[in-house]
Formats: structure tokens, sequence, C-alpha cells
């Protein structure tokens, strides 16, 4: 005689479909969350450039108030100690971001200046 196991000795696990289900499942929230993640870094990191741009005008009108109305490179600035250690390059990356701060000498009647 045969013995047949009783369903429940039978059913441990999951099936394949159940597996399948949850594999899709979880799938679908990682296609939501991911590009919503990914955009919530890329605005935090814009946030900050705008922050840093905000912060070398600052340490800009500092400067020129200081030093006879002549505008300073990043690395004059963070010598004077107008900006951090994160700015101290010829062209500072910070968060994915290149800035590039240009003088441009006095001329003409025209007042010296800085663009970023």
């Amino acid at each position: 005689m045969k013995h047949n196991p009783a369903p429940a000795e039978r059913g441990r696990g999951f099936t394949l479909i159940e597996l399948l289900i949850v594999i899709g499942i979880i799938g679908i929230l990682v296609a939501i969350v991911v590009p919503t993640y990914q955009s919530s870094v890329r605005k935090a990191n814009e946030a900050a450039a705008v922050t840093s741009l905000n912060a070398i005008k600052v340490a800009e009108a500092k400067y020129v108030i200081d030093h006879q109305q002549r505008y300073g490179t990043f690395k004059q600035l963070f010598a004077e100690g107008y900006v951090d250690k994160r700015l101290n390059a010829d062209e500072p990356h910070l968060r994915g971001y290149i800035f590039i701060l240009r003088i441009v000498p006095k001329s003409d009647g025209v007042a010296e200046s800085f663009q970023y």
C-alpha cells in the first residue's frame, strides 16, 4: 500500500507562480522609485549649486570692499577666508558642477567685474 502525504506535508514552499508575482511587483516598484530618487538627487544638486553661487557672490562682494574695488579668484577668496576649501581651485567641481570664475579687468570707464 502506498502512502499519500497529506496536503499540509506537501506544500511547505512557494509555487513558481507566487514567486513570479512577487518579482513582478518588486520590478514595478523599482520602476516607480528609481526615477523619483534620481529626480530628487538632481534637484538637491541643483539647489546646492545655487547656494554655492550665492556664497561666491557674497564672497566677491566682501572681497571687493576690502581690496580696493578689485575682485578675486577662487584661490584668492580662499586665501583670505571668504570661501571654504571646496572652492580652492581654478575650476572647482562640486556635486557634478564645474564652477568657473572670470575676472573682467577695468577698461575705458567700465568698472572691473566678475562672471560666473
